[in-house]
Order: structure tokens, then sequence, then C-alpha cells
């Protein structure tokens, strides 16, 4: 849906548009053909006008106060900024006459009155003009009164149309943030359905390899079997986890980390004498990061409760994931078992467990693992923080 869509406004709004453009382009059309010949008539009306105020003027003040009195009657009432009044004498005949001139290239309109007084009857009154000023002050008169009608006609109706546009685009927003609400419920009930039918599916693999299982009596098979179920109720933890969360794009890896240390634990350590220390940072991460971890998670832990721990009277497991300085995620799994037989390089192309967590650092993670024996074996794997 577009905000400003005239096809979405009635057959008034739309007229009331038409008339807006209609009145705006008069007064252009209006201004361009009769501004010249208002602007002529306008000056010549003050001329006129200024000519009547000066022959006042003149008769109204006494022979004895005749250029200060003048003056200030002038500045009073006449005066625009460059206009000068100036006293002369002069043999002209006329007593009356006006007259334009210029002045360091500035046109001045000029008028010239003769004083008919006792003692001065040669003196003249010179009052000067600045000739744009005047026009410039008929623009601004010719705009006020020529064109205040319709302005008026114009602004009103440009801002009750703003009002009703302005109406009409809020009714629109309204209407999108609440489509685009109904479709982010719809999205997440999608995704919610999508985790509970994966989770089920899972759950029922696992059900199916379990009685499969049962009917088998070769021990190799058995583990193998036994081994594939635990790397599908990873799987299967995560997405019960992202069905049961508010969100669904991300995932509390400490959560996630926590309940599959605990279900692995009770697995495997069936008298609960293995201590385990356990450190996981509140990290949200998509499903497409989290699985991995708990894949090599699985992969290390169960390893390390089947071989670690022979003849060890104390046994510790420690389990760190955290975000360093340099935004990598660092998993650190430790025991103090015996470690490792073989070399590490040697034995990881040789057992299944530890293959696949060098394809899942490599290849999904784009990560490291190191191995180190410290009283024990230590898994250090550094990956980049992606959410």
């Amino acid at each position: 849906m577009k905000i400003f869509n005239l096809k979405n406004y009635s057959l008034i709004t739309k007229v009331l548009i038409i008339f807006f453009i209609i009145t705006f382009f008069s007064i252009f059309l209006r201004t361009a053909l009769a501004q010249p010949k208002i602007e002529e008539k306008n000056i010549k009306d003050d001329v006129t006008h200024i000519t009547k105020a000066l022959l006042v003027a003149k008769d109204l003040v006494n022979e004895s106060t005749l250029e200060i009195e003048l003056k200030e009657i002038l500045e009073k009432n006449l005066a625009l900024k460059s206009s000068k009044v100036e006293f002369f004498n002069s043999n002209i005949d006329k007593d009356f006459f006006t007259s334009e001139e210029k002045i360091d290239n500035k046109t001045f309109i000029v008028w010239c009155f003769k004083l008919n007084f006792k003692n001065e009857k040669n003196r003249f009154l010179k009052f000067s003009l600045d000739k744009k000023e005047l026009e410039d002050k008929n623009n601004t008169s010719f705009l006020v009164k020529f064109l205040l009608p319709e302005t008026l006609i114009a602004l009103a109706i440009g801002i009750f149309l703003i009002l009703i546009l302005v109406r009409k685009m809020l009714k629109d927003i309204e209407i999108l943030n609440k489509q685009l609400t109904k479709s982010l419920e719809e999205k997440d009930i999608l995704l919610k359905e999508i985790h509970h039918r994966v989770k089920n599916n899972l759950a029922l693999t696992i059900s199916l390899i379990e009685l499969q299982e049962e009917e088998i009596d070769d021990v190799k098979a058995k583990k193998v079997l036994f081994n594939i179920q635990e790397r599908l109720y990873t799987m299967e933890l995560l997405h019960r986890k992202l069905y049961e969360s508010t969100n669904l794009s991300e995932i509390s890896l400490k959560n996630y980390i926590n309940d599959l240390v605990q279900t692995i634990s009770k697995t495997y350590n069936y008298h609960e004498k293995i201590e385990i220390k356990m450190k996981v940072e509140d990290i949200n991460l998509s499903i497409e990061t989290a699985m991995p971890y708990g894949l090599i998670l699985n992969e290390l832990l169960t390893n390390a409760f089947k071989y670690a721990f022979i003849n060890q009277k104390n046994p510790k497991l420690e389990i760190y994931i955290l975000k360093n300085n340099n935004e990598e995620i660092e998993l650190i799994v430790k025991d103090n078992g015996k470690g490792l037989q073989k070399e590490f390089s040697k034995i990881s192309n040789e057992t299944l467990g530890l293959r696949l967590i060098n394809m899942i650092v490599k290849f999904q993670l784009m990560g490291t693992i190191t191995y180190s024996y410290e009283n024990g074996a230590k898994f250090l794997i550094k990956s980049n923080f992606k959410k």
C-alpha cells in the first residue's frame, strides 16, 4: 500500500487539490500580466501624493523657521531611507517642476518648489527620492493589495489539504502497522510450528532408534546407534528451546548449554562422582551458530565421561564458553583425566567424534581447535562471534 496515492482519496479532496493548483497558477499568471502596469500606476500615484504633500508642507511653515520645520515635517511624513531635503537659490521662472537625476549610478526622482517668502524670492525646496526604493515599496504594496484575496484563499485551501493529507497518511500508516504486526505474528506462529514439528520428528526418530537398538545384539552396532541418539538429542533440544522461547530467531546459549550438560551428565554420571564446574556467558545466538556448539560439546563431554576418568579418584570437568576482547567466542573443555593416548593431529583423524568436531569447527564456525595437556586434556576452540 502506498501512503501517498491520489486514488485513495475522495472526489472532494481531488477537487480541492485541483482548485488549489489552479488558484496558485492564476496568482502567478495575474502577477506576470498585471504587475508592470500596476507598478507604473503606483509610481504615478505616489508622485502625485508626494507632490500634494510637499505643497501643503511648504505652506505650513514660517519663514523664520523654514529649514528646520520643513525638514522635520518631510522626514516624518514622506521620507524614506534615501530621501534628501535641500534648499537652494536660483533664478528659475517655474514655481514647481519634477525631474530625474542620476547620482552615483542611482536614479533619483526630484521635486523642486519655489518658496514664496518676502526675503527669499528665489529660494527653492528640493526633495529627492531614490526611484528604486519607491519601486520596491510599490512591489510590496502590490503583492499585499493585489494578491491578498487569492493568497488567502490558496493558503486556506492549502492548510485544509495538508490536514486532510496528514490525516490520510496517518491512517494509512496505522493500517500498514497493523498489517506488519499481523504478518509478524503469523511468521512467529509459523516458525513455532516449524520448530515444534522438527522437535517432534527428531524425538520420534530417537524413539525409533531406541526400539531398533533393543532388537540388536551386536555391541558395536548398539554403540553406534546410541551415539546417533545423542547427536539427534542435541538438535532436538535446540528446537525445543526455540519453540519455548519468545524470540524465535535467537537462543540463549547459556540456557541451551546448561540443559545439554545436565542431560549428558545424567546419562553417564550415574553416581554423580564427577565434579562439574561450568561458566557460560549469556550470549544470544542464531540456530545456525548455536547448534554447532551443542554438537561439539556433546562429543567432547561424552568422550570425557567415557574415557577420561578411568582410575581417577576425584574426577573434575570444567566447561567455559566466553567472549574475549577480540570479539571471539572461546569454548574450553578441560578435565583432570589421563589425556589422549596419541598426538591430537593423528587421533583427530582416527576417531569419528574428533573428526566430526574438526569438520564443524573449520567449515561451520570457521574457527580453530587447539589441544593441550594440563594435568588432563584441554580443548580450546575459538571462532568469530556471529549472532
